[in-house]
């Protein structure tokens, strides 16, 4: 075995070795104030995650939707997500007008009131202003021959379908 040979210890070294301390510890604190920063700003996205970035009830109340069709469309509906075409690449909104109408005219019958159904295009106008809030957007072409992921405006199509299995009482949907 070797010895260790002592090491004096004189007022130089003891500055040295203070001063590749103090550097360390200043890296280490520059380390430490990057993480934090880094930290909060990871917390602050995940609060944002876990807030609702769209609520049916908000929409609705921002544009002017018909009271029938807003009862409708907060009752019967949830979202749908775009179906992608055979090419792989073009899109569409899944609900087309006239389905929703036929679905809307169904369900207001059953309803058995004593007011008015909304017409057509009351319907087409309250869907359009629903859609446009959504986080799916609204994206319609003016002509047959320019449709768009909605459509076009004469046939839109809208990113929501009637719910399969329905409660009158359950709170409308968020999307988080």
């Amino acid at each position: 075995m070797s010895k260790i040979s002592p090491v004096r210890i004189t007022p130089e070294f003891v500055a040295g070795l203070q001063a590749h301390l103090h550097h360390d510890i200043n890296v280490l604190k520059l380390k430490i104030e990057k993480l934090e920063k880094e930290n909060r700003e990871l917390k602050a996205l995940v609060s944002l995650k876990k807030q609702p970035l769209f609520n049916k009830t908000e929409v609705v109340k921002q544009v002017q939707v018909d009271p029938m069709v807003d009862k409708w469309f907060m009752n019967q509906c949830e979202f749908a997500d775009n179906i992608v075409d055979t090419d792989g690449i073009t899109e569409y909104a899944p609900s087309k007008l006239q389905d929703l109408f036929d679905q809307f005219k169904d369900w207001f019958e059953d309803l058995e009131l004593d007011i008015k159904q909304p017409d057509k295009n009351t319907f087409k106008t309250s869907l359009l202003a629903i859609q446009e809030k959504t986080p799916y957007g609204l994206s319609m072409g003016k002509k047959r021959s320019e449709p768009k992921v909605n459509g076009y405006r004469s046939n839109p199509r809208f990113n929501f379908k009637v719910r399969d299995n329905y409660k009158e009482e359950e709170e409308p949907d968020f999307i988080y």
